[in-house]
């Protein structure tokens, strides 16, 4: 997931589309506290001023991803005592309203065209909401 939020944040910065905001929820947030959050961004190249890493209690976490996303979230305990978080490996496409556009795949370029072209055009429709400005949109 974090390489194609990678390969997304490099494809709008390359094309200068800064109203576009990237988010990523931790599905464990007993251990990606927020400061665990700030190091593994920083490693990971991630641009601060358009992608955040977001975290929370447990319960809160889980209404959001699998009340609000409607995507996968399961914690199991497998071999040795060794924890597996589930998580979707789908991208979620919001709009300023919160409404989810669409899903789409992480995991092959098709996928990450797909969002990066619908992203584009949700802004459009944004836009010509607003008037056309533009303010920042989750």
């Amino acid at each position: 997931m974090s390489r194609a939020m990678l390969s997304l944040q490099e494809r709008y910065a390359q094309h200068g589309i800064d109203d576009i905001e990237l988010v990523s929820f931790s599905v464990d947030p007993e251990n990606d506290t927020p400061a665990v959050l700030k190091t593994y961004a920083g490693h990971l190249g991630a641009d601060e001023t358009r992608w955040r890493f977001v975290t929370g209690p447990l319960e809160a976490m889980e209404k959001l991803v699998v009340g609000g996303f409607a995507s996968a979230m399961d914690k199991t305990t497998g071999p040795a005592g060794m924890i597996d978080i589930a998580h979707t490996t789908k991208l979620v496409l919001i709009d300023e309203g919160g409404h989810v556009r669409g899903y789409y795949s992480s995991d092959d370029e098709m996928g990450l065209d797909e969002v990066f072209h619908r992203s584009q055009h949700v802004l459009r429709e944004m836009r010509q909401r607003s008037g056309g400005g533009c303010n920042r949109s989750p």
